[in-house]
């Protein structure tokens, strides 16, 4: 079976992209090989999210593309990527609410408590990706009412 793992210098590994609400919760979990860059991901990530229902997505400079903006401002959502230095534009973004990126960073410290998930120990990535969202939904029964503060 499909096991999600990547090669690089340092030797295998995984990536876990995820989207999570403004209360730290998850929405979608993408497993990845580790060489995989994270702009192309955001359209898994948001795929289902309708026009209007979101009104930011807030992500690191790793996520900032044409098509990731694009995406987004079909959404009809603010874009809090900032962009990288090589563009020739540079795009504006809030500062304060780039702040709340660290919701998802507080998500992902809570999930790899689990060891399983911070050490992937399984083969395929069904049983990884099984193993974290049962890490997930462990996170967002301990912690329901996760909120964001600036």
């Amino acid at each position: 079976g499909a096991q999600a793992l990547g090669r690089s210098r340092g030797g295998g590994g995984t990536k876990v992209h995820g989207s999570v609400t403004g209360r730290g919760h998850p929405v979608v979990l993408k497993l990845t090989p580790g060489q995989a860059g994270d702009a192309p991901q955001a359209a898994d990530l948001l795929a289902g999210q309708t026009r209007g229902r979101v009104r930011a997505v807030v992500g690191d400079k790793g996520y900032d593309s044409d098509a990731n903006v694009a995406l987004i401002r079909r959404l009809r959502a603010r874009v809090v990527i900032p962009p990288l230095g090589c563009r020739k534009h540079q795009r504006r973004y809030s500062k304060r609410l780039y702040r709340g990126r660290n919701v998802v960073e507080r998500f992902w410290q809570k999930a790899k408590q689990y060891r399983r998930v911070a050490t992937r120990y399984d083969k395929l990535d069904t049983s990884y990706l099984a193993f974290v969202h049962l890490a997930a939904v462990l996170v967002v029964l301990r912690h329901p009412r996760t909120v964001h503060t600036t």
